[in-house]
Order: C-alpha cells, then structure tokens, then sequence
C-alpha cells in the first residue's frame, strides 16, 4: 500500500526515493502512518495517509449526527452549524498539502519563541497524502514524566506551552487546536518540539474582540448589562428566549465563564491536583441535570467556540499532569479590544446595522438600568466617547460611561446631545 501511493504521487517507491526508509510504520498517526527515512545525512519522517479517509469522516459525521442530536435533545437546525465546524477541520486534517502550507507558516510565525522547536518541511518529498518533515528528537509526555524531571523543568515546558498558545492566539489568531500529547515531544532540557498542523482554527477578528473580553476580571463582575449584551452577541442569549430563559442562561454562561476563564484571571495559576478540575466536572454534572436547561433545549455559543475550548482544554490537561504552575499573563488589550468590539456593534455597513437594529427591538429591558437609559443609547455615547478621545480608556459600566461623556463634551456635539440629559446621567424631556 505503501509503494503503491509512492508510484502514484511520484513515480517511484520510497527505496528509490530515499537513502533508506523502514518497512514497517514507526507510528500510528490518527488518519495515517509515520515511518522513518534518511536522504542526504537528515532523519526525516514520512506520515502517509490511510486510503478512503476523507469519504470516511463524511459517513461518520452522517451516523454521528442522530445521535448527537438525540443526546442533546436540538433539532438538526440548532446544532448545524456545529457540525459543519467539525466536519471543515476533520477534512483539513485529511488535506495534507493544506498541512504543509499551515506547518511552515505557523512554524516560521513562531520561530523565535524561546524553547519551543519545530520540523522543516519537504514541499518536494511531499504530496496530496504523503507529508514529509524532519524527524524531531523528544519524548511525549507520559515517557517524559517517567525520567522524573525536577518540577522546575515541569514548570518551565509548562510556561512555554502556555506562551506558545498564547503567542498564536493573540498575534497570529490562529492556533494549533490539536493539542494532543502526542503531538508535542519534550527534551530533558525544557524546550518543546510541536508538529501535526493539520489542525488549525483560524479566529475571526469579530469573534476574538468578544469572546476574549471574558477573559477580563472587571467585566466578568462588573455591569450585568455589558455582560448580556456580549453574551447575545455570542449567541449565548438568544432574541427568542422568554425572560425567564434570558436570566437563567445568563446565570449558567456567567457561573461557567468565571470558571473556565479563571486561569486567565490570575497572575499565577496552579494547574496541578484535582480542586479546579472537580470543580469544572461538578457545575457541568449540575447542569446536566437541571430539568429547566433541558426543558430550554437548544445549542448555545458561536461556532468558534468548539476548536477555541477544545484546544484550552486540552493544554489544561497537558498542564495538569505536569503539575506546573503557570504565570498566566495574556497578550490579549482588554481595553482596545473593548474598542474593536464596539466598533464591530456599531459599524456602519447596512445590513450589520439593521441587524443590531433588530437585536434592540427585542432588547429594550435590558438597557442600561442605573442610568435609566436604553442600551443603544449608551453604546452610541460609548462610541462618541472613542470617535473624540480615541486613546481613552473605558470603563466597564454604562453609567460610568454616560458620566464620563458628560465631563468630556466640551465640543457642539457633545453639548447637544448632553443637553438632553440631566446631570445626574437620567433622561429628562
């Protein structure tokens, strides 16, 4: 099977390609196998891909599907767009010419990153199932952890692994969302080999501007309405829940998002032991079994979030069994990203508008409360705010806000539209 995708791709077997390569599978990759070879003094890998894999992950996905939604208890409509998610990164995966293409991109993006090591690759050796790469010397964790390495190298591999995603999330917005442990090989000396990009999840810039403002301690507990308004934006919330259902998804994305954002939130964050893990399990095994959330029964959350919280969940568990302690410092501008999030609200191409238009409509109750004005009215001084101050900071509370806009409209602008309001920030006539 082997030759014969060799002479299919290059003409050739992989004896007269190379200096030497090993009969028998070195590896068992997920959609293939590795084997190891030597051309001209270099140790290379060669993964090759099983036949049939991409007509396989399709039929999969078509069995898959009843279930998941007899599980979830969703009609086909709500969980969709899920779906299509998983079933555009398993067809990546089986695309190896978009592999060496992310490979050496996201390897060169990151090439300066201290301690972490990454394979060359082999365009000429390589094909539409065959992938060639260096061969990288490690050891993957479970052998790692065998040598007993000083908790102090444990935390520095931990330290890089965390920087490393931190490093694809926040500047290249693209990140490897396989974090399998065997796609990372340690050395006794910290440093950390990756490969297998086949899967990478690209962040959309609209997405990243919202959902990491969860990461951000003075939003998570400051004003609810900024919180609602960010959760509906995340089709969290929908414009078709009943009060009763808003308060309640409110309550649960709210209680979930503190915990699973809490690693974010800190300075310095212990991943090792059980209390944090218990305590995730715990409040995903009480919602389980709260009647009110079946009852509402629909999928929640953007479709970014399945390859974003897979791939975080993974390097938590990676972390875990290092039991490292991690300082856990984000790249991620609160406070301009604050700003490219309400400009995306309030961007002024059409069919946007009317659509935040139309998220208002249903929405009116959950303006701003304390200073008695609509959400809309609030976001729209927000956004004069930045047009007139642009190297402004933001607070996280509309009221703050509106009396904020007050002391800086010194302009004609700002001394119409406050006009309209009484000091205090309340309407008047």
């Amino acid at each position: 099977l082997v030759v014969k995708t060799f002479r299919q791709n290059f003409g050739m077997s992989p004896s007269e390609m190379f200096d030497s390569f090993s009969k028998h599978a070195t590896n068992a990759a997920s959609i293939g196998q590795v084997h190891k070879a030597s051309l001209n003094g270099k140790t290379l890998a060669v993964k090759i891909q099983y036949p049939g894999v991409a007509d396989s992950v399709k039929s999969d996905l078509k069995l898959v599907k009843p279930i998941a939604m007899r599980m979830m208890g969703v009609k086909e409509k709500e969980i969709k767009q899920y779906l299509d998610e998983v079933e555009s990164k398993l067809l990546e995966e089986t695309d190896y010419e978009l592999e060496l293409k992310q490979s050496m991109e996201v390897g060169s993006a990151c090439k300066d990153l201290v301690g972490i090591y990454f394979p060359n690759y082999y365009p000429e050796l390589s094909a539409d199932r065959i992938l060639t790469m260096d061969w990288l010397e490690g050891m993957h964790i479970k052998e790692f952890l065998k040598t007993n390495p000083t908790q102090e190298i444990k935390n520095q591999i931990g330290q890089r692994l965390w920087d490393l995603y931190d490093f694809q999330l926040n500047k290249l917005k693209a990140i490897h969302a396989d974090p399998h442990p065997g796609n990372f090989l340690f050395k006794a000396d910290g440093s950390v080999g990756v490969i297998d990009f086949g899967c990478v999840k690209r962040i959309p810039e609209e997405f990243y501007s919202k959902y990491f403002q969860l990461m951000d301690d003075r939003l998570l507990h400051g004003s609810d309405d900024e919180l609602m308004s960010l959760f509906i934006d995340l089709d969290f919330i929908t414009t078709e829940d009943s009060d009763e259902e808003r308060h309640m998804f409110f309550d649960v994305f709210k209680n979930l998002m503190q915990l699973l954002t809490m690693p974010f939130r800190a300075d310095e964050f212990y991943f090792g032991g059980d209390k944090y893990y218990n305590s995730v399990h715990e409040y995903g095994l009480e919602l389980s079994k709260r009647k009110d959330l079946k009852k509402a029964g629909s999928a929640r959350g953007s479709k970014h979030l399945v390859y974003v919280n897979r791939t975080y969940l993974g390097l938590y568990s990676m972390l875990n069994e290092l039991n490292a302690t991690i300082k856990t410092t984000v790249s991620f501008n609160f406070d301009k990203e604050k700003r490219n999030y309400i400009s995306w609200n309030k961007t002024e191409d059409s069919n946007t508008m009317q659509l935040v238009i139309n998220r208002y409509k249903t929405d009116k109750h959950f303006g701003c409360r304390k200073c008695m004005l609509p959400k809309h009215m609030v976001d729209a001084i927000e956004m004069l705010i930045l047009k007139t101050n642009p190297n402004i900071i933001l607070p996280y509370d509309g009221e703050t806000n509106v009396k904020l806009f007050l002391n800086l409209s010194e302009n004609m602008l700002g001394k119409r539209i406050s006009s309209i309001f009484s000091k205090d920030g309340t309407k008047t006539t």
